[in-house]
């Protein structure tokens, strides 16, 4: 009898042991009333009711969890089951958070005593990160689609701003049709900034960073997207504003979308106030490493983000404008993201919309560059083999070198090329320069071609071409051996100052 009341009272202290140190929250309930007849450590440290606001009483009456849980974890539901399971289930604890827990409900006897256990877990950092992951297979598929999409764009792109700035040339200035090739031509840059937000889910795009003052870009690029809006910002800049390491034109990118969106959410017209401040931070706030930045914030007053579409404002292509591609946004998030940062939103219907960006800082010193202006015309002599796999491209290119002055040669491929590269060299009539695909499909591209080229003469001057921006031989290119490179659409006057300064180069 002894041995079976000492055995009796290990289990219960075995189990009192597990009770009182189980990772879960667990709480016990009479199965007939529905009271709670015992409760954990671990309930207090989630839904934050102590023993005293739980023992006793009926759960169906304890402040937000009658709603929720209570609800669930009904009588006539576990009469019929023994055991239940909610794997999310939204809570909103005593000081108000809200949580996602996963629940497991067991009815069992004890001393002929009908009980319910449950155990509650939180799930919250782990619905979190499921988010996080599904996010980043969105921009990993997405990103693989649009790549493709925008390069193919761009080498059409080229074609048709190439001859429009051919036809420019050819037009007598302030006449009419002057001021409409002009106006196409503005048209075609604005199609070349989209091409470059889808290039921005591009896998393995790589920045092209310099280091610049975050404040002056954040000044103009506002101040220009607002010219003639009802919207005027407003800025808070401090002089001491850290510099930032990054490419420049991605996160010009970055504030026009969000500038933009903020204008639109306000048609009446008020104040957009943007901040920038130096922020030591990361760890818990935010998924950042601990390090320095600079936390850009762009607050509008205007319609809000209904709750139902805070989770998916980043998601490629989601929008609720009547006009828009739905890439504003994503494309702003994955710029961030590709630089080390973050972007996060606060947002209430009726109130407004506040996006916080975060930036690495650095400490090194701004380098100003001289300002330099594009010479109209700069006509050349010399010959130049081009390479492109698209007829249309090889076509305007050969046109554009003949009035700039160069004797021009055509190859579709890496092969060819350098078949015509080493006959023109045993020909005394060498090649000057070589401006170069970087992608042929079915053929050899660029990054093939120069190291076969540069075995054969280590002194090629090669130009690399491409409509993938965010390649990282374009944001390299002196790496691969290539002299300059030059980013597809153009037009002949960039064309003619790119080869200009490669020729130039001893």
């Amino acid at each position: 009898m002894e041995k079976n009341e000492k055995k009796l009272i290990d289990s219960e202290l075995r189990y009192r042991r597990l009770f009182e140190t189980a990772q879960d929250s667990i709480l016990i309930l009479n199965g007939d009333t529905g009271k709670i007849i015992d409760a954990n450590p671990f309930v207090n440290a989630l839904l934050g009711y102590g023993p005293k606001e739980l023992i006793g009483k009926n759960l169906w009456d304890i402040g937000e969890l009658k709603d929720v849980l209570a609800s669930k974890l009904s009588y006539e539901e576990l009469q019929k089951h023994d055991y239940v399971r909610y794997d999310h289930l939204p809570l909103v604890t005593k000081d108000g958070r809200n949580i996602a827990v996963e629940v497991v409900a067991n009815a069992y006897r004890v001393d002929h005593t009908r009980v319910i256990q449950c155990n509650i877990r939180d799930i919250t950092e782990r619905n979190l990160l499921a988010e996080a992951q599904q996010m980043a297979a969105k921009m990993e598929a997405v990103g693989t689609l649009a790549g493709g999409i925008a390069h193919d764009f761009n080498n059409i792109l080229t074609g048709i701003l190439g001859n429009i700035s051919l036809a420019i040339r050819y037009t007598k200035k302030n006449g009419e049709a002057y001021e409409r090739l002009e106006e196409a031509e503005k048209a075609i840059v604005k199609a070349k900034d989209l091409a470059l937000q889808l290039l921005t889910f591009s896998t393995g795009g790589t920045p092209s960073k310099q280091i610049f003052s975050i404040g002056r870009l954040v000044r103009d690029t506002a101040s220009f997207v607002l010219r003639g809006s009802r919207v005027r910002p407003e800025f808070t800049i401090p002089e001491n504003l850290w510099a930032i390491e990054a490419d420049e034109g991605q996160i010009h990118q970055v504030i026009s979308n969000i500038v933009i969106n903020a204008d639109q959410a306000m048609p009446h017209g008020t104040v957009i106030n943007i901040e920038a401040k130096n922020r030591v931070t990361g760890g818990n706030d935010l998924p950042l490493i601990a390090g320095n930045y600079v936390e850009i914030s762009i607050r509008d007053t205007g319609v809000g983000i209904p709750e139902e579409h805070l989770k998916r404002i980043f998601d490629p292509f989601f929008t609720t404008k009547q006009k828009g591609s739905g890439l504003g946004l994503s494309s702003a998030y994955s710029i961030v993201k590709n630089h080390g940062g973050c972007i996060t939103v606060e947002s209430k219907p009726g109130v407004g919309s506040t996006f916080n960006v975060y930036l690495p800082a650095t400490g090194k010193q701004i380098i100003e560059e001289a300002p330099t202006g594009i010479t109209p015309l700069i006509r050349g002599t010399g010959n130049i083999l081009v390479m492109d796999d698209d007829d249309a491209i090889r076509e305007m290119l050969q046109t554009m070198l003949t009035i700039s002055g160069y004797n021009v040669e055509m190859s579709k491929n890496g092969k060819e090329a350098i078949v015509k590269y080493i006959e023109a060299r045993d020909m005394k009539k060498p090649f000057d320069a070589v401006i170069m695909d970087l992608t042929i499909p079915g053929g050899m591209g660029g990054r093939e071609t120069i190291t076969a080229l540069l075995e054969v003469d280590p002194d090629a001057k090669v130009i690399v071409s491409s409509g993938y921006s965010t390649d990282p031989i374009m944001q390299n290119y002196k790496q691969f051996g290539f002299a300059a490179r030059i980013y597809k659409p153009y037009t002949v006057g960039e064309l003619e100052k790119t080869l200009d300064g490669v020729l130039k180069k001893k």
